[in-house]
């Protein structure tokens, strides 16, 4: 499809008019003010040269405005190429590209939205963290993860929790159908590694002598108790000076200053 002349010759006006008043003379100017492709901005470009309505570009690609304004294009001056498709059916270089300037390499296609959730909205609660997220009884949140325990049956596993799961595959050694039949958030794992089980048992058997420390000391000091309660001694007051004894002396005096500051305030006990 080509432009008529007569169409060229209103369109070729319309671009004489906008660069004198807009005092701006570039293609892709007159490509956005009257939303036209580029080639057809271009010959526009050209034709005012010819006439003598802008300057010819400098080395960076500028143009001057010669004429003021009221200036009408000259009657015998050939609007444009006419022989260009019309700017509906052209295939021009995108909006906004200038003279001189290099063409942008076409935009990649964008990437296919995800398909809606369908079904009736259900919460999810991610068997590693607690953490809960929205999805439907059709499609688990995105980024969720199903996994299948021998013992504890379908899990879910958030985005976090699951990218834990392939760093224990690197770290520790893990098949993926062990990292498939484990409960990744720790308490209750289905599968402890050989080096997980040495720790787990240097912890318990810590635990366990100072549980029995714990318990020889309260008898010692049971023993003392009773030693002191048979010699006539108030245990509780007793037990009282030892607490006050391991203070700090300036926190022990800052709370006796305290402690007579309320009592005068109150008239004394």
């Amino acid at each position: 499809m080509f432009m008529p002349q007569k169409a060229a010759a209103d369109l070729y006006a319309r671009a004489v008019e906008a660069v004198i008043v807009e005092r701006k003379a570039s293609t892709s100017f007159i490509q956005r003010k009257l939303q036209i492709g580029y080639n057809t901005a271009a010959s526009l470009m050209d034709a005012m040269e010819r006439e003598g309505v802008v300057s010819k570009s400098n080395h960076v690609g500028k143009r001057d405005v010669l004429v003021g304004p009221g200036y009408k294009p000259k009657a015998d001056t050939p609007p444009f190429n006419t022989s260009l498709p019309s700017p509906v059916g052209e295939r021009d270089a995108p909006q906004g590209q200038g003279e001189g300037e290099p063409q942008p390499a076409p935009a990649p296609a964008p990437k296919p939205e995800p398909p809606a959730p369908t079904g009736p909205p259900k919460k999810y609660t991610c068997d590693g963290c607690d953490c809960e997220a929205m999805g439907t009884t059709d499609t688990i949140p995105r980024g969720w993860w199903t996994q299948t325990s021998g013992t504890l049956g379908t899990l879910w596993k958030c985005e976090p929790c699951a990218a834990k799961n392939a760093s224990r595959i690197a770290t520790e050694h893990m098949t993926t159908e062990q990292i498939l039949n484990a409960d990744t958030s720790g308490d209750h794992p289905d599968v402890i590694t050989a080096a997980a089980q040495g720790r787990l048992r240097t912890f318990v058997e810590r635990f366990e002598r100072l549980f029995e420390d714990v318990a020889a000391i309260q008898s010692d000091i049971k023993e003392v108790r009773d030693e002191a309660k048979g010699e006539g001694f108030d245990v509780k007051i007793l037990m009282r000076v030892v607490r006050e004894r391991r203070k700090d002396p300036t926190k022990r005096e800052e709370e006796e200053a305290v402690f007579d500051l309320y009592v005068s305030a109150i008239g004394g006990l």
